[in-house]
Parts: C-alpha cells; structure tokens; sequence
C-alpha cells in the first residue's frame, strides 16, 4: 500500500510539471499517454537539430532524424484505438521523418495513418497535400497514382511513369533520366567514369545553383569539362523535375543531367544541399567544394581541376 501510495504521487506530481499534454492522463491509457510524450519529444529533437548548425541536408541529420522517430515507432499499439488527433500527429511525424530521409521504409507508417484519417473523414487538404508529397519522395508511384485514380490525392497525372530499365542493379548508383517527347522516364545505373569527373548536387529552385550554373557555362574551358565530366544530379525531393531536366539538358555544360532516384544507393554523397560539387577520381572521392558563395567559387574549381588533369 505505502509503494501504491508513492507511485500515484509521482503520477500527479509529474502530470503537474509536465503542463497540459500530461493533464489528460485520465483520457487515454498510459500507452497512448507515452505515444504522445514520444511524438512531442520528436518535434522538439527536430527543431533542436536545427539550432546546431548540422547541415540539415546532410546524412548526419537524416540518421539523428531517423534515430529519433524509431522511439515512436516502438510503442506498439493498434492505430484504430487512437483518437483522430492521436493519428493526426503520428501522420505529421511519419512526414516528417520522410521529408528529412526520403525513407521509404516509413512508407507502411504514413500509409496506415493516411487509411484511419481517410475511413474517420479526416483528410485535410494539407493531409492529402503531404500524403501526395510523401509519396513522391519515396517513389511510392504507383501508390501515388492508385489514390489519385480514387479520388484521395489530386491528380496524379503530371506524375510521370519510370521505366526501368534492362540490367539495373540497386548496389550502384540510381538516376531518373528524362525519356524523349512522350516516353516515361527512365531508371538506370550511373556509372563512375574513368578518371576525373564530378557529380553536382544541383536544386533547380536553388538561386545559388542557378548562378553555379550561369558562370560555368560562360566560361569556355570549364564549360567544356563539365560538358564531358560532370553529371548534374538533383536530389530527391517531393517533385521529378521533369521540365527542369529537359531545360538543362539542352545547355551544353549541363547536358548530363539527372534527377537521384534515392538516397541509399548514393553513400558517397554526404550532403544533399544545393549546390555541392563532389569530384571523383575512378569512382573515389578526391575533393568536395561546397555552396556557390560568390563566383569567386568558379576560380576554385578551376585550381582544382588544372590540378589533377588538362581543361579544355
């Protein structure tokens, strides 16, 4: 009786210093209580992740992102017996952590949060917005096109369908090719050339990118190399970029381009940020040159390049 007693003063104490999330304890049994608790500790890891300066595109971040929301997951409990602000929440955290990984092993978590919102009359438009983006990121496409056909998700259609192709292997590198007028695009395999090449990490929104991609392209001996040595990679993201691909392929310097079909199969890229510019010697990684402060950033390249091989 007197370690009853103790225990039901630690619960009221604790309910008391906690504020209002814990004030409801009467409301919901103590797993779903622990649910919550873990859902409001992931926001605050994830807002305090940003306070430290960790380049949020980065893989570091995505594994601390990641890290955290699998104590969400551990909880184990049937999503039917939660309320519908209870699925609200582990909706937003599943988009979250997808927005930050592009993880499509976190695809069963919002997919299930999405069908209980869907069957309780719960589907916002910032709900079905997210569902859609989530989707995309995690190349769920064919999920994607099935809630569209139904109704749930906007269309669908500007969505385009990727063929894959013959031979592809998931254990190198995989890219999203624009096809030609009217043809799906295309999954293949990037292969490392042979000698000097570099990979741009390349944001067709990003206004450094853009200016990147300005100042390379006037000038005629880096053009040239980047022309026949460099593949413009855009990062996984809630959009295919299929009018971006086929703008920048018809410029000379960013002929090569492409958008990452996902994150896992590209370890060597450690940040995902635009613009970032990993060079390779045979496949390995010799020199990263981050960020296009100015175009003082173009002289830098060049130093590098003249380096290790002949420009132009």
């Amino acid at each position: 009786m007197k370690n009853s007693s103790v225990l039901q003063v630690a619960v009221v104490l604790a309910a008391l210093v906690s504020g209002p999330a814990l004030t409801r304890a009467s409301e919901v049994s103590p797993s779903q209580e622990e649910r919550s608790l873990q859902i409001e500790r992931f926001r605050d890891h994830v807002a305090e992740l940003h306070t430290t300066g960790i380049d949020s595109g980065s893989r570091q971040f995505a594994e601390s992102v990641s890290q955290h929301y699998e104590r969400v997951r551990q909880i184990q409990r049937p999503i039917t017996s939660l309320s519908d602000q209870q699925i609200l929440d582990l909706f937003r955290a599943a988009t979250t952590v997808i927005f930050y990984t592009n993880d499509a092993r976190y695809l069963p978590d919002i997919t299930s949060a999405f069908e209980q919102l869907h069957r309780r009359s719960q589907l916002s438009e910032k709900v079905q917005l997210d569902m859609r983006s989530s989707l995309i990121r995690v190349r769920a496409l064919d999920q994607l096109k099935r809630l569209s056909d139904q109704g749930l998700l906007e269309d669908a259609s500007d969505v385009a369908h990727i063929q894959q192709g013959v031979g592809v292997r998931k254990d190198l590198p995989l890219l999203v090719r624009a096809g030609d007028a009217g043809d799906p695009m295309r999954l293949e395999n990037y292969i490392w050339p042979k000698g000097l090449s570099v990979v741009v990490v390349y944001g067709p929104h990003c206004a450094p990118s853009r200016k990147a991609l300005t100042a390379i392209s006037g000038d005629k001996e880096l053009a040239t190399f980047f022309q026949d040595r460099a593949l413009w990679l855009m990062p996984v993201d809630d959009d295919l970029h299929v009018q971006a691909l086929g703008s920048l392929a018809k410029n000379g310097a960013s002929s090569n381009v492409a958008v990452a079909y996902n994150r896992a199969s590209w370890p060597q890229i450690e940040s995902w940020t635009t613009p970032m510019f990993y060079f390779f010697d045979d496949g390995s990684l010799v020199r990263v040159v981050k960020g296009w402060q100015s175009d003082a950033q173009l002289e830098v390249i060049r130093q590098f390049i003249l380096a290790r091989t002949d420009v132009g």
